[in-house]
This record gives structure tokens, sequence and C-alpha cells, in this order.
């Protein structure tokens, strides 16, 4: 189903990045698997391997453009193409509390983490992903719409990213 594709996963070393890692090498894609740290990157990695995939496990802090574009020059490099871009990492204040129990840095967690690097992304996959026609996808959350009692940091979060993706796609679709 996805022979021929490459996918880079953000966040792919555990939980739902980790199975959307395995599910795409299982359909047949080429996966760069992004971590903080290269051993968790390439755990996910080795296990697609085993089950018969390619993947290559890369380092990638997804508040650091630099390692954005150096995950994706992984990519070219290995495989010559990039077709789809997954942004799963994500530390959006989800621990549940009251608005006055949220710290300035508690705030400020979902942009440095969620959408900053979406941003960063947008820049680094941009090139590769018109000329394979690929996408971009960004996991947000019913919470982004619906908003939170207890988790406004992780409701405001969701619906940031939300807000640009969409306007991601009326800018880069068709």
């Amino acid at each position: 189903m996805l022979n021929g594709y490459v996918v880079l996963i953000t966040g792919a070393w555990e939980g739902l990045g980790r199975g959307i890692a395995l599910a795409a090498g299982a359909a047949g894609a080429a996966v760069i698997v992004t971590a903080l740290d290269k051993e968790r990157a390439e755990d996910t990695a080795a296990e697609i391997r085993a089950r018969g995939g390619k993947a290559v496990g890369v380092a990638c802090d997804v508040t650091c453009r630099t390692d954005i574009e150096a995950a994706v020059e992984v990519a070219l490099g290995e495989y010559g193409r990039l077709d789809a871009f997954v942004h799963n990492a994500n530390e959006s204040g989800s621990r549940a509390r009251a608005v006055e129990d949220i710290t300035d840095d508690d705030w400020n967690l979902p942009v440095a983490v969620g959408l900053r690097p979406i941003f960063f992304a947008a820049h680094a996959v941009l090139p590769a992903l018109i000329e394979s026609k690929g996408c971009m996808i960004l996991m947000t959350s019913p919470a982004a719409i619906d908003g939170t009692a207890t988790l406004p940091v992780y409701s405001t979060g969701k619906g940031a990213q939300r807000a640009l993706t969409k306007s991601l796609a009326r800018e880069w679709g068709p």
C-alpha cells in the first residue's frame, strides 16, 4: 500500500508515533523514525527492519530547527525523496490542573514543542513534499475544538496546531 513511499515521523519511539511508524513500515514505506535520542529512535527502526521493512533511526529534538532539517536530509540521503511528514512529537501540558495552577513555563510548553516545530518542519519539508506531491500530517485532538475544563494548556496548544494546519492546507493545497 505504501511501497516506495518515504515517511518521516517525529516522536516515533513510543505510543501513537511508534504505532504509526510500525504500521507505515508494515505497509511498505521506508520510515525515518525520530526521537530525542538515537537509541530510542533506533529501537523502533530496528523493529521495523526485523519485520522486513526499511527504517532509519534519527535523533531529533523537534524544538531545534537544525535537527528537523537534518532528519529531512537523512530521508533524502537514504531514500532520495520524502513523501510524508508526520508531526507526532508533543508535550503540550496534558497534566490536569486548574488555570490558576499553571505556570508561565507550563503555558509556553505547547508553543515550544507542539507549534514551533510545525513551523520549522514546514520550512524544512516543503521542497521535498512539492517534488513528491506528498503530505504533511499533524496530530491534533478534539480538545482543539471543544476545549477542556482541566487541560487548558493542552487544548490551547492543540487548537493552535489545528489552526496552523488549516492555514498550511489553504496555502499549499489545490
